[in-house]
């Protein structure tokens, strides 16, 4: 009864001005009135580009074939896309590796994992059918995504396929990484959410943990995801590091995500508007903490 609740406060709520959606949307998430004329926290400003930023730097970040189109063509290593296009039907027949990953070119959150060749769509559309329609960044106003092809894409899963690559998150600021967020789904968990149609990523029982560039850890975490123990450094950290600063450059904020095993890694995504700046940071001094970092352009 409660979520039917949230959708249709949601959906009424799109209705109005943009910035009186934000905060309609940043009061359910936060509990809290968020301060977007003003803003100090990393979770305002987010709100705060969304509602103001069309700069043309921003344009097509969102678009996840463009994005990787740029990391290769500054060396960094990306995964390999097996097939794209606008319908599943032209997958039948298509030469697949023996693990790949499909995900939506325009959206966020929405993954499935196959196996080999296709020989009926019918399973996947099961799966995606339940994507939705439009993508729900760009309905709740953040821009980049409008301008993001609607596509689907496979690309070759990394590993086994029996468990996911580390997940490296880079917060960076005029260019610079100030942080790492790190996620590792485990095999077992892993196994559980497979068997979840349509079911969100990252596990919701994932543990993470923020650290700084010189791998210092923090007691800081997203909502309710439990904070997982101290990893040892990655040996790739530096070359991370380098990586996320070259595709941060010119950016006053953005996240440089990667995925790996510590000792080689791929590009994944870059994210200009992180959680949507609609996730709770615990403890909430560190949602400030990481606003300090960041310097609003004169628009």
């Amino acid at each position: 009864m409660r979520a039917v609740l949230v959708r249709k406060t949601i959906d009424v709520s799109r209705l109005m001005p943009l910035a009186w959606h934000r905060h309609v949307l940043f009061l359910m998430a936060h509990h809290k009135v968020g301060n977007f004329s003003r803003p100090t926290s990393f979770s305002e400003k987010v709100n705060w580009r969304i509602i103001h930023d069309r700069r043309a730097i921003l344009r097509l970040t969102c678009d996840k074939l463009h994005s990787r189109e740029t990391a290769q063509s500054l060396g960094i290593p990306a995964p390999e896309t097996v097939w794209y296009g606008e319908s599943l039907d032209g997958l039948v027949g298509t030469a697949m590796p023996d693990h790949w990953v499909l995900k939506p070119n325009d959206g966020s959150g929405q993954v499935t994992f196959g196996a080999g060749a296709v020989r009926d769509v019918s399973s996947l559309r099961a799966v995606t059918d339940k994507w939705p329609k439009k993508s729900p960044p760009a309905m709740d106003g953040e821009w980049a995504y409008k301008h993001a092809r609607r596509l689907y894409i496979i690309e070759r899963m990394l590993g086994t396929g029996r468990s996911t690559p580390v997940s490296y998150k880079f917060f960076c600021f005029d260019g610079e990484p100030r942080y790492v967020h790190v996620i590792a789904v485990g095999e077992s968990r892993f196994d559980r959410w497979r068997q979840k149609v349509g079911a969100r990523w990252p596990p919701e029982d994932t543990p993470m943990r923020f650290y700084t560039p010189a791998w210092e850890p923090r007691d800081a975490q997203l909502a309710d995801f439990p904070l997982a123990k101290v990893a040892p450094r990655p040996p790739a950290l530096d070359s991370m590091l380098e990586a996320a600063a070259k595709l941060a450059r010119g950016f006053d904020m953005m996240r440089v995500d990667f995925m790996g095993d510590g000792e080689t890694f791929v590009f994944g995504e870059l994210t200009p508007y992180p959680h949507a700046g609609l996730t709770r940071f615990n403890p909430s001094a560190f949602d400030l903490e990481l606003g300090a970092h960041w310097t609003l352009p004169q628009l």
